[in-house]
C-alpha cells in the first residue's frame, strides 16, 4: 500500500498539495487556511536513509520514489496515521 493509496484514502489533492513552484504570499496563505480547516499542520522533520529505507520496505513509500521528498513525506503521513489509528 503505497503513499498515493493512502492518500487517496484520505481525500487529499496531490496537485492542490504539492508545490509546484514559487508560491505568492496569497497562496501560501489559503494553503495554510486551508490545512487549518482540516486540522493539519505543516512541519519539517529530518529522516535518515535508513528510516526512508524502511518505510519503503513496509511500503508506505514506492521503491521508485524513494528519493522523493514529497512522496517520503507522504510516507510518513501514512505511517503517522496508520500508528496513531487516524
Amino acid at each position: 500500500m503505497y503513499y498515493s493509496t493512502l492518500v487517496g484514502q484520505r481525500g487529499f489533492k496531490l496537485s492542490q498539495d504539492i508545490k509546484t513552484g514559487p508560491l505568492s504570499g496569497a497562496e501560501r496563505m489559503r494553503r495554510h487556511r486551508r490545512r487549518k480547516g482540516r486540522g493539519l499542520r505543516c512541519i519539517r522533520i529530518l529522516i535518515s536513509l535508513r528510516e526512508i529505507n524502511a518505510l519503503v520496505e513496509k511500503g508506505y513509500v514506492d521503491p521508485s520514489e524513494g528519493k522523493d521528498a514529497d512522496a517520503i513525506a507522504f510516507g510518513v503521513s501514512a505511517l503517522m496515521s496508520h500508528v496513531l489509528g487516524s
